[in-house]
């Protein structure tokens, strides 16, 4: 009796990697949360240089980018959600392949 051994097929067995332009439009966790940690440590910031705060004293300017930097990652947090909602409701038939 003769038996040969199958080698599994390599190609089929391997992950499916995702392109790199959709890796880059795919918010991921980490991403959002860096953006959200961002986000608080630049409207931290921006009570620089405003009366009645705890950094009056300091300089108006850190307190303009803080403040306009908060809203700017206030925006982006808000595009990343609507892109995640939209993307889940999309695929939500779909099984994972993570």
């Amino acid at each position: 009796m003769l038996q040969t051994a199958v080698a599994p097929n390599q190609w089929r067995d391997r992950p499916i990697k995702a392109g790199v332009l959709e890796v880059v439009m795919r918010p991921t966790r980490k991403s959002t949360l860096v953006l959200l940690v961002a986000a608080v440590v630049l409207f931290l910031l921006s009570a620089s240089g405003q009366a009645n705060t705890y950094w009056a004293s300091g300089p108006s300017w850190i307190g303009f980018i803080g403040w306009f930097g908060f809203l700017i990652s206030a925006l982006l947090l808000i595009v990343s959600g609507l892109f995640a909602a939209v993307s889940w409701m999309r695929h939500r038939d779909r099984l994972s392949t993570r």
